[in-house]
């Protein structure tokens, strides 16, 4: 009897072991369709909620189109290099400052856009170039500008020691076409 039992338990145990493992690969198999499901309904929404979510882009467009267009209707401006350093004179006399040299245009294309780097260098005192630099780039937004270097420098004349503060300026700016 003992041979009888051992051989059913041995049975039982092998069926017990391979019910184990059926239900462990289809447990593995649904899964795996639920992590699939899942997915594909993160995919639902995403494409149920994509036309909420290109209005939402449109608007925005609209928002910095509206802001650029503003941006560009306070600008000044300057069609060419003439204009640009009559512009510049007349800023320099309002806020008492001297063009020391007269701008020099590198001009360069970036992708569909037209873009101009003026270097020139002011001198006068701290205050005026200031409010000229500010006035260029803040008030009537001619350009950006990349780099300022201010020096003070002493110069002589007729035997007098003068000392000056004079700014190297690199302005860039976007030219219309």
């Amino acid at each position: 009897m003992s041979f009888s039992r051992r051989h059913i338990l041995w049975a039982v145990s092998a069926l017990f072991a391979i019910g184990l493992l059926l239900c462990f690969s289809l447990g593995a198999q649904r899964w795996e369709q639920y992590k699939g499901y899942r997915q594909a309904k993160a995919r639902m929404q995403e494409a149920l909620a994509a036309p909420q979510v290109i209005a939402q882009q449109k608007a925005m467009l609209k928002q910095l189109q509206a802001q650029a267009e503003h941006l560009q209707a306070s600008s000044v401006r300057l069609e060419d290099q003439v204009a640009y350093t009559s512009y510049l004179e007349l800023i320099c006399q309002e806020y008492g400052v001297k063009m020391l040299s007269l701008p020099q245009e590198t001009v360069s294309q970036v992708e569909n856009y037209t873009i101009s780097t003026e270097a020139f260098s002011l001198q006068g005192s701290l205050n005026g170039l200031l409010k000229v630099l500010y006035r260029l780039e803040h008030t009537d937004r001619v350009g950006s500008i990349t780099r300022t270097n201010f020096q003070k420098k002493t110069r002589r004349r007729a035997g007098k020691k003068e000392t000056v503060l004079v700014v190297d300026i690199h302005l860039k700016r976007l030219i219309t076409s």
